[in-house]
């Protein structure tokens, strides 16, 4: 015979939060890591591959699961409009610097120096494709969200019926 507990509703939502910044920390380690030995040690791609696949798949799979189930992680409060904009750019300008920074250490013997035309027009180039890659992707996300909170409202209409 089953037992059905009641669970307070307290205690899930502390072990809630507590795994989501397990994932958060996790994710950071990864991101520092490949940093560590992309940026510091100079290692190849092959060096922190493993780390950057767990990372890519870790957060594809909770941006899609959450996303088909119903669950927005960008409709709450804290993701206004302002939000996702500033979230966006400080994205772009993030992996402008770090390319700056990889690519003034391999070319920099080719450069007059940091306001060289050629530097400065690789960063523009770089900050560009970057605002638009990381609108484009969190734009699916966004729209994979919508989906699936559309889902949900139909199947939870369903059921009330």
């Amino acid at each position: 015979m089953k037992i059905n507990k009641m669970k307070d509703e307290r205690i899930v939502q502390l072990n809630n939060k507590i795994q989501s910044e397990a994932f958060i920390l996790t994710i950071m380690i990864l991101a520092l890591s490949i940093f560590i030995k992309s940026y510091i040690f100079d290692m190849g791609i092959r060096e922190y591959l493993i780390e950057l696949i767990i990372m890519m798949v870790s957060i594809a799979y909770l941006s899609i699961r959450g996303a088909t189930v119903g669950y927005s992680s960008m409709d709450t409060i804290y993701f206004g409009k302002k939000f996702k904009i500033i979230a966006i750019l400080l994205l772009a300008i993030l992996i402008t610097i770090f390319n700056g920074i990889r690519n003034y250490t391999f070319y920099g013997k080719n450069y007059d120096g940091i306001s060289d035309i050629h530097f400065l027009s690789v960063i523009g180039v770089t900050f560009i494709s970057s605002l638009i890659f990381v609108s484009f992707l969190l734009g699916a996300v966004y729209s994979i969200e919508r989906v699936g909170q559309k889902r949900l409202e139909k199947q939870l209409d369903n059921n009330e019926e």
